[in-house]
Protein backbone atom coordinates (compact mmCIF):
# COMPACT_ATOMS: atom_id res chain seq x y z
CA UNK A 1 0.00 0.00 0.00
CA UNK A 2 2.72 2.53 0.95
CA UNK A 3 4.67 2.09 -2.38
CA UNK A 4 1.42 2.71 -4.60
CA UNK A 5 0.33 5.57 -2.63
CA UNK A 6 4.32 6.83 -3.26
CA UNK A 7 3.99 5.73 -6.73
CA UNK A 8 0.24 8.08 -6.88
CA UNK A 9 2.32 11.15 -5.47
CA UNK A 10 5.39 10.72 -7.63
CA UNK A 11 2.40 10.84 -11.01
CA UNK A 12 0.70 13.95 -8.91
CA UNK A 13 3.95 15.65 -9.11
CA UNK A 14 4.74 14.97 -12.45
CA UNK A 15 0.86 15.95 -13.54
CA UNK A 16 1.84 19.33 -11.67
CA UNK A 17 5.00 19.87 -13.36
CA UNK A 18 3.46 18.96 -16.95
CA UNK A 19 0.27 21.59 -16.64
CA UNK A 20 3.26 23.94 -16.90
CA UNK A 21 4.27 23.38 -19.93
CA UNK A 22 2.36 25.04 -22.57
CA UNK A 23 -0.22 22.33 -24.79
CA UNK A 24 0.88 22.68 -28.04
CA UNK A 25 4.19 21.46 -26.42
CA UNK A 26 5.68 18.29 -28.40
CA UNK A 27 7.05 17.81 -25.20
CA UNK A 28 4.09 17.36 -22.99
CA UNK A 29 2.24 15.02 -24.99
CA UNK A 30 5.53 12.90 -24.58
CA UNK A 31 5.54 12.59 -21.33
CA UNK A 32 1.68 12.52 -20.93
CA UNK A 33 1.68 9.32 -22.57
CA UNK A 34 4.21 7.79 -21.07
CA UNK A 35 2.39 8.79 -17.52
CA UNK A 36 -0.74 7.15 -19.33
CA UNK A 37 0.99 3.90 -20.01
CA UNK A 38 1.97 3.57 -16.51
CA UNK A 39 -0.38 4.09 -15.01
CA UNK A 40 -2.31 1.34 -17.13
CA UNK A 41 0.61 -1.08 -16.67
CA UNK A 42 0.29 -0.33 -12.71
CA UNK A 43 -3.54 -0.84 -12.66
CA UNK A 44 -4.14 -4.49 -14.73
CA UNK A 45 -1.37 -6.74 -12.67
CA UNK A 46 -2.69 -9.60 -15.13
CA UNK A 47 -1.60 -8.28 -18.38
CA UNK A 48 1.47 -10.02 -18.22
CA UNK A 49 -0.40 -13.21 -17.85
CA UNK A 50 1.78 -14.20 -14.31
CA UNK A 51 -1.11 -17.93 -14.00
CA UNK A 52 -0.10 -20.15 -15.62
CA UNK A 53 -1.18 -24.05 -17.33
CA UNK A 54 -4.36 -21.69 -18.67
CA UNK A 55 -5.04 -20.36 -14.92
CA UNK A 56 -7.21 -17.43 -14.93
CA UNK A 57 -5.78 -14.10 -13.21
CA UNK A 58 -7.93 -12.06 -11.31
CA UNK A 59 -6.76 -8.37 -10.17
CA UNK A 60 -6.93 -7.46 -6.28
CA UNK A 61 -5.89 -4.26 -4.66
CA UNK A 62 -2.83 -4.91 -4.25
CA UNK A 63 -1.43 -7.56 -6.42
CA UNK A 64 -3.25 -10.48 -8.63
CA UNK A 65 -5.03 -14.09 -7.36
CA UNK A 66 -4.80 -16.95 -9.63
CA UNK A 67 -8.03 -19.47 -9.94
CA UNK A 68 -5.75 -21.94 -11.20
CA UNK A 69 -7.50 -25.09 -13.82
CA UNK A 70 -7.18 -28.62 -12.49
CA UNK A 71 -5.03 -30.85 -11.40
CA UNK A 72 -3.01 -27.79 -11.40
CA UNK A 73 -2.16 -25.58 -8.06
CA UNK A 74 0.31 -23.55 -6.76
CA UNK A 75 0.43 -19.24 -6.41
CA UNK A 76 0.83 -19.08 -10.72
CA UNK A 77 -0.43 -22.77 -11.28
CA UNK A 78 3.03 -23.84 -11.98
CA UNK A 79 2.13 -26.77 -9.52
CA UNK A 80 1.53 -29.54 -10.98
CA UNK A 81 0.61 -33.19 -9.74
CA UNK A 82 2.33 -35.29 -12.55
CA UNK A 83 5.69 -33.36 -11.51
CA UNK A 84 7.71 -35.06 -9.96
CA UNK A 85 6.45 -37.87 -11.09
CA UNK A 86 4.88 -39.54 -8.38
CA UNK A 87 3.93 -43.46 -9.91
CA UNK A 88 6.56 -45.57 -8.71
CA UNK A 89 8.33 -48.52 -9.97
CA UNK A 90 8.23 -46.83 -13.65
CA UNK A 91 4.45 -46.37 -13.43
CA UNK A 92 2.71 -43.44 -16.04
CA UNK A 93 1.13 -40.11 -14.06
CA UNK A 94 -1.80 -39.24 -15.90
CA UNK A 95 -3.84 -35.73 -14.78
CA UNK A 96 -7.13 -36.04 -13.57
CA UNK A 97 -9.22 -33.60 -13.17
CA UNK A 98 -8.65 -33.35 -9.18
CA UNK A 99 -5.74 -34.99 -9.21
CA UNK A 100 -3.75 -37.84 -11.20
CA UNK A 101 -3.53 -41.24 -12.23
CA UNK A 102 -1.33 -43.73 -12.30
CA UNK A 103 -0.82 -46.48 -14.82
CA UNK A 104 0.71 -48.90 -13.28
CA UNK A 105 3.84 -51.80 -14.90
CA UNK A 106 2.63 -55.53 -13.61
CA UNK A 107 2.62 -56.65 -11.12
CA UNK A 108 2.45 -53.40 -9.10
CA UNK A 109 -0.54 -51.54 -8.56
CA UNK A 110 -2.08 -49.25 -5.66
CA UNK A 111 -2.67 -45.25 -5.79
CA UNK A 112 1.07 -45.06 -6.68
CA UNK A 113 2.15 -48.11 -7.55
CA UNK A 114 4.29 -48.55 -4.58
CA UNK A 115 2.18 -52.09 -4.05
CA UNK A 116 3.09 -55.48 -6.01
CA UNK A 117 1.08 -58.64 -5.18
CA UNK A 118 3.01 -59.69 -2.18
CA UNK A 119 2.50 -56.30 -0.22
CA UNK A 120 0.64 -56.89 1.74
CA UNK A 121 1.11 -60.45 1.95
CA UNK A 122 -2.34 -62.72 0.38
CA UNK A 123 -0.94 -65.87 1.91
CA UNK A 124 -3.46 -66.69 4.92
CA UNK A 125 -2.05 -68.33 7.98
CA UNK A 126 1.33 -67.74 7.12
CA UNK A 127 1.89 -68.72 3.75
CA UNK A 128 5.48 -67.52 1.95
CA UNK A 129 4.72 -64.93 -0.82
CA UNK A 130 6.96 -64.98 -3.86
CA UNK A 131 6.25 -63.79 -7.67
CA UNK A 132 6.34 -65.61 -10.28
CA UNK A 133 5.98 -63.55 -13.04
CA UNK A 134 3.62 -61.11 -12.91
CA UNK A 135 1.26 -63.12 -10.54
CA UNK A 136 2.01 -64.36 -6.71
CA UNK A 137 2.32 -68.33 -5.87
CA UNK A 138 1.59 -68.92 -1.92
CA UNK A 139 4.06 -71.58 -0.44
CA UNK A 140 1.51 -72.69 2.61
CA UNK A 141 2.11 -74.51 5.54
CA UNK A 142 0.87 -77.79 6.92
CA UNK A 143 -2.28 -78.51 7.15
CA UNK A 144 -3.40 -75.18 4.88
CA UNK A 145 -3.82 -75.37 1.37
CA UNK A 146 -5.27 -73.51 -1.55
CA UNK A 147 -4.27 -70.21 -3.69
CA UNK A 148 -3.88 -68.11 -0.86
CA UNK A 149 -3.41 -70.80 1.85
CA UNK A 150 -7.08 -69.86 3.03
CA UNK A 151 -8.05 -73.96 3.34
CA UNK A 152 -7.58 -76.26 6.31
CA UNK A 153 -9.35 -78.00 8.88
CA UNK A 154 -11.39 -75.14 10.16
CA UNK A 155 -11.68 -72.98 6.92
CA UNK A 156 -14.47 -73.28 5.96
CA UNK A 157 -15.55 -74.41 9.16
CA UNK A 158 -17.16 -77.71 8.68
CA UNK A 159 -18.77 -77.01 12.36
CA UNK A 160 -22.63 -76.91 11.54
CA UNK A 161 -25.68 -74.64 13.62
CA UNK A 162 -22.67 -72.26 14.85
CA UNK A 163 -20.08 -74.80 16.03
CA UNK A 164 -16.94 -73.69 16.85
CA UNK A 165 -13.73 -74.98 15.16
CA UNK A 166 -10.81 -76.24 16.39
CA UNK A 167 -7.37 -77.53 14.95
CA UNK A 168 -5.90 -80.47 16.00
CA UNK A 169 -3.41 -81.11 13.93
CA UNK A 170 -4.15 -81.78 10.22
CA UNK A 171 -7.94 -82.47 11.67
CA UNK A 172 -10.34 -80.78 13.54
CA UNK A 173 -12.49 -80.92 16.51
CA UNK A 174 -16.04 -79.01 17.06
CA UNK A 175 -17.55 -77.13 19.82
CA UNK A 176 -21.04 -77.35 19.45
CA UNK A 177 -23.72 -74.85 20.88
CA UNK A 178 -26.64 -76.58 22.92
CA UNK A 179 -28.40 -78.98 21.81
CA UNK A 180 -26.69 -79.85 18.98
CA UNK A 181 -24.33 -83.18 18.63
CA UNK A 182 -22.31 -85.17 16.38
CA UNK A 183 -18.86 -84.35 14.66
CA UNK A 184 -20.14 -81.29 12.88
CA UNK A 185 -22.15 -80.17 14.92
CA UNK A 186 -25.56 -81.52 12.62
CA UNK A 187 -27.18 -83.43 14.84
CA UNK A 188 -29.53 -83.04 17.46
CA UNK A 189 -30.73 -85.22 20.58
CA UNK A 190 -33.69 -85.98 18.04
CA UNK A 191 -31.62 -86.70 15.01
CA UNK A 192 -31.13 -89.99 14.36
CA UNK A 193 -34.82 -90.48 16.00
CA UNK A 194 -34.13 -92.75 19.15
CA UNK A 195 -37.34 -93.33 18.93
CA UNK A 196 -38.32 -96.97 18.11
CA UNK A 197 -41.40 -98.04 16.70
CA UNK A 198 -42.58 -94.87 15.11
CA UNK A 199 -42.47 -93.53 18.28
CA UNK A 200 -42.23 -88.95 18.19
CA UNK A 201 -39.08 -87.35 19.93
CA UNK A 202 -39.66 -84.16 21.60
CA UNK A 203 -36.94 -81.72 23.08
CA UNK A 204 -36.72 -81.12 27.12
CA UNK A 205 -34.97 -78.43 28.89
CA UNK A 206 -32.07 -80.22 29.75
CA UNK A 207 -31.24 -80.45 25.95
CA UNK A 208 -32.20 -84.38 26.30
CA UNK A 209 -35.12 -85.68 24.54
CA UNK A 210 -38.27 -87.59 25.56
CA UNK A 211 -40.32 -90.39 23.54
CA UNK A 212 -44.18 -90.32 22.89
CA UNK A 213 -45.15 -93.93 22.11
CA UNK A 214 -47.58 -95.42 20.06
CA UNK A 215 -49.60 -98.31 21.41
CA UNK A 216 -48.72 -100.58 22.55
CA UNK A 217 -44.78 -99.50 22.98
CA UNK A 218 -43.22 -97.92 25.54
CA UNK A 219 -40.03 -97.47 26.95
CA UNK A 220 -37.54 -94.81 27.29
CA UNK A 221 -36.89 -95.42 23.76
CA UNK A 222 -40.42 -97.40 23.00
CA UNK A 223 -38.82 -100.28 23.26
CA UNK A 224 -40.66 -102.43 24.98
CA UNK A 225 -44.06 -104.06 23.32
CA UNK A 226 -45.64 -107.23 23.62
CA UNK A 227 -43.43 -108.68 20.72
CA UNK A 228 -40.62 -107.34 22.55
CA UNK A 229 -38.44 -109.22 23.15
CA UNK A 230 -39.73 -111.42 20.93
CA UNK A 231 -41.73 -114.08 22.85
CA UNK A 232 -41.64 -116.41 19.83
CA UNK A 233 -39.27 -119.44 19.38
CA UNK A 234 -37.37 -121.09 16.79
CA UNK A 235 -37.62 -118.37 14.23
CA UNK A 236 -41.56 -117.72 14.28
CA UNK A 237 -42.74 -114.45 13.95
CA UNK A 238 -44.42 -111.95 16.30
CA UNK A 239 -47.63 -109.94 15.01
CA UNK A 240 -49.94 -108.52 17.65
CA UNK A 241 -53.26 -109.48 17.23
CA UNK A 242 -55.54 -106.76 19.51
CA UNK A 243 -54.08 -107.30 22.96
CA UNK A 244 -52.16 -110.27 22.19
CA UNK A 245 -49.67 -111.69 20.22
CA UNK A 246 -49.52 -114.44 17.71
CA UNK A 247 -46.17 -116.57 16.41
CA UNK A 248 -46.14 -117.54 13.22
CA UNK A 249 -44.18 -120.30 13.18
CA UNK A 250 -41.85 -121.82 10.88
CA UNK A 251 -43.27 -125.24 8.91
CA UNK A 252 -41.87 -127.80 11.11
CA UNK A 253 -43.03 -126.11 14.15
CA UNK A 254 -46.02 -125.30 15.97
CA UNK A 255 -47.23 -124.01 19.52
CA UNK A 256 -48.21 -120.57 20.88
CA UNK A 257 -44.66 -120.10 20.90
CA UNK A 258 -43.22 -122.10 17.94
CA UNK A 259 -41.57 -124.34 21.04
CA UNK A 260 -42.59 -127.61 19.65
CA UNK A 261 -41.42 -129.05 16.09
CA UNK A 262 -42.51 -132.60 14.39
CA UNK A 263 -40.33 -134.54 16.58
CA UNK A 264 -42.14 -133.54 19.86
CA UNK A 265 -45.33 -135.80 18.89
CA UNK A 266 -42.53 -138.72 18.98
CA UNK A 267 -43.60 -140.19 15.35
CA UNK A 268 -41.06 -142.90 15.40
CA UNK A 269 -42.24 -145.96 17.41
CA UNK A 270 -39.82 -148.76 18.58
CA UNK A 271 -37.20 -146.23 19.95
CA UNK A 272 -36.37 -144.66 16.36
CA UNK A 273 -34.88 -141.50 16.63
CA UNK A 274 -36.28 -138.35 15.74
CA UNK A 275 -34.86 -135.54 13.08
CA UNK A 276 -35.59 -132.57 11.31
CA UNK A 277 -35.33 -132.66 7.61
CA UNK A 278 -36.44 -129.57 5.87
CA UNK A 279 -39.77 -129.12 5.96
CA UNK A 280 -40.20 -133.05 7.45
CA UNK A 281 -38.79 -135.25 9.77
CA UNK A 282 -37.18 -138.40 9.40
CA UNK A 283 -36.80 -141.70 11.77
CA UNK A 284 -33.53 -143.36 12.01
CA UNK A 285 -34.80 -146.85 12.76
CA UNK A 286 -33.19 -149.41 15.04
CA UNK A 287 -32.91 -153.10 14.18
CA UNK A 288 -34.57 -154.60 12.96
CA UNK A 289 -37.74 -151.89 12.77
CA UNK A 290 -38.00 -150.58 9.65
CA UNK A 291 -40.88 -148.25 7.92
CA UNK A 292 -41.01 -143.96 7.79
CA UNK A 293 -41.76 -144.56 11.48
CA UNK A 294 -40.27 -147.79 12.45
CA UNK A 295 -43.49 -149.41 12.75
CA UNK A 296 -42.55 -152.48 11.09
CA UNK A 297 -40.68 -155.45 12.14
CA UNK A 298 -39.91 -158.74 11.02
CA UNK A 299 -43.25 -160.09 11.85
CA UNK A 300 -45.63 -157.34 10.32
CA UNK A 301 -45.61 -159.41 7.18
CA UNK A 302 -46.98 -162.19 9.26
CA UNK A 303 -43.99 -164.70 7.81
CA UNK A 304 -45.37 -167.42 9.37
CA UNK A 305 -47.34 -170.45 7.25
CA UNK A 306 -50.63 -172.05 8.71
CA UNK A 307 -51.40 -169.95 11.63
CA UNK A 308 -47.46 -170.05 12.67
CA UNK A 309 -47.07 -167.38 15.37
CA UNK A 310 -44.15 -165.22 14.68
CA UNK A 311 -41.90 -164.03 17.28
CA UNK A 312 -38.64 -161.68 17.08
CA UNK A 313 -35.32 -163.01 17.45
CA UNK A 314 -32.73 -160.74 17.49
CA UNK A 315 -32.63 -158.91 14.11
CA UNK A 316 -34.75 -161.77 12.52
CA UNK A 317 -38.01 -163.73 13.70
CA UNK A 318 -38.82 -167.20 14.33
CA UNK A 319 -42.19 -168.97 13.79
CA UNK A 320 -43.73 -171.29 16.15
CA UNK A 321 -46.05 -174.15 14.15
CA UNK A 322 -48.76 -175.65 14.48
CA UNK A 323 -48.65 -179.66 14.32
CA UNK A 324 -48.66 -180.97 12.00
CA UNK A 325 -46.73 -177.84 10.47
CA UNK A 326 -42.66 -177.21 10.44
CA UNK A 327 -40.03 -175.59 9.00
CA UNK A 328 -38.83 -171.89 9.33
CA UNK A 329 -42.01 -170.86 8.43
CA UNK A 330 -44.38 -173.63 9.04
CA UNK A 331 -44.64 -174.27 5.29
CA UNK A 332 -44.16 -178.14 5.47
CA UNK A 333 -46.86 -180.25 6.94
CA UNK A 334 -50.08 -182.25 5.91
CA UNK A 335 -53.24 -181.54 7.04
CA UNK A 336 -55.38 -183.73 8.81
CA UNK A 337 -58.68 -184.47 6.36
CA UNK A 338 -62.38 -185.77 7.66
CA UNK A 339 -63.38 -188.05 5.20
CA UNK A 340 -66.93 -187.10 4.82
CA UNK A 341 -69.81 -189.24 2.92
CA UNK A 342 -72.69 -187.82 1.38
CA UNK A 343 -75.88 -189.32 1.29
CA UNK A 344 -78.27 -188.58 -1.70
CA UNK A 345 -81.53 -188.42 -0.02
CA UNK A 346 -84.67 -188.27 -1.98
CA UNK A 347 -87.82 -186.25 -0.63
CA UNK A 348 -90.68 -187.35 -1.51
CA UNK A 349 -94.07 -184.58 -1.57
Amino acid sequence: MLKNALLLFAVFVFAVQCARIPRNNEKHRLDTDLLLELLRQKSDPCKSVPCQNNGLCIATLDNFRCICDSPYFGETCDGDPCTPNPCQNEGKCKHERGGFKCDCKSPFNGETCKLDPCSPNPCENDGRCELIGNIFNCTCKDPYYGNACELGPCAPNPCKNGGECEEDGENYKCICKSPFHGETCDQTPCEPNPCENDGKCSFTDEDDFVCQCKEPFSGENCEKGPCIPNPCKNGGNCTIFGNDTVCLCPSTYFGKYCEKDLCSKLPCKNGGKCTIDGNDFKCECKSPFKGEKCQEDPCSSNPCKNHGICKLDGNSYKCKCRPPYKGKRCENGKSKRKKYEFIKINFEI
